[in-house]
């Protein structure tokens, strides 16, 4: 397992275990499900809350003579990224009537800048969690605002679901963030890592997370040419329901945005110029190579 982004922990021998600390990663064992059923039955039993992130500032959870000052914890969910990510999503995607998901090619840039900002914990409202610090290896996020509050009766049931434990300055990023104080306190990077292939590593999370499988990242000429494919491919086979594996045949062998445009050219020429002695899918190939080869032309698309 990697340690990109090992920087966002606390340094080894600083792991208080018994101590509650904003930015506590904390995870949903029985004990804490039981107490947090108290006032928040959902969050207690719902599959995608296994882990929640300290929000109560750390000089609010010192204990002193067996309690602390905060009458309240509050814990902040902590979900898979890929809820956040599909929510993004949903404003470019494009509608279709078979499998997969078609995303209007256009918006990539913005999606791409989206998850740059959840990486770098610079959009607002979010803390990002990488796979690497658990177990299960799945990109998680904080909801800062999503958040439930448990009496500070049940500090000790906190403390012993103590899963992770930020480094103090992420700690305190939480608190600024919580605090509708953004940009005050800036975190580290990974581009600030020495030993980390920063761009490789940003580069390899954009992929992960955009170009899942079954997702599309098309131009609206080529949604409409896929959704013809599609079409025709179900009247050729008598009907049958048209299944992932299909779709993803018929996508991954679509042709280049530019090589569709050239393709129509060529098909306006040859219905519109009379071409003697020559037939016309010979015409259409030697158009579309001469078009396909026009550096000016290439500055179009």
């Amino acid at each position: 397992m990697s340690k990109n982004f090992s920087f966002m922990l606390c340094r080894d021998g600083q792991f208080a275990g018994t101590e509650l600390r904003q930015g506590d990663i904390i995870e949903r064992n029985e004990a804490l499900a039981d107490a947090i059923r108290q006032a928040h039955a959902y969050y207690a039993d719902a599959d995608c809350y296994d882990f929640f992130l300290v929000l109560t500032p750390t000089c609010d959870l010192v204990m002193r003579s067996g309690k602390c000052n905060a009458r309240y914890i509050t814990l902040a969910a902590v979900r898979p990224l890929e809820v956040l990510v599909d929510r993004q999503l949903k404003k470019y995607k494009q509608s279709t009537s078979f499998p997969g998901t078609c995303l209007d090619r256009a918006k990539r840039i913005d999606a791409e800048r989206f998850v740059s900002r959840i990486i770098h914990n610079t959009e607002e409202g979010y803390l990002f969690l990488p796979g690497e610090l658990f177990f299960d290896n799945i990109d998680r996020c904080a909801f800062l605002l999503l958040s439930i509050a448990l009496r500070s009766s049940h500090y000790e049931v906190c403390a012993s679901a103590k899963y992770l434990q930020l480094d103090d300055i992420f700690a305190a990023r939480v608190g600024d963030l919580t605090s509708n104080l953004y940009g005050g306190v800036a975190t580290a990077a990974i581009e600030e890592q020495a030993d980390v292939d920063h761009k490789q590593v940003i580069d390899d999370y954009v992929a992960k997370v955009l170009d899942r499988p079954g997702s599309y990242w098309l131009t609206k000429e080529q949604i409409r040419r896929l959704k013809q494919e599609v079409g025709a491919w179900k009247s050729a086979n008598g009907g049958l329901e048209v299944t992932d594996e299909v779709v993803n045949d018929i996508a991954s062998n679509m042709p280049a945005h530019m090589d569709l445009a050239l393709e129509r050219i060529a098909t306006v020429i040859a219905d519109n110029l009379l071409v003697e002695n020559v037939a016309k899918e010979q015409f259409l190939n030697g158009i579309k190579i001469k078009l396909s080869s026009d550096p000016i032309l290439k500055r179009f698309f």
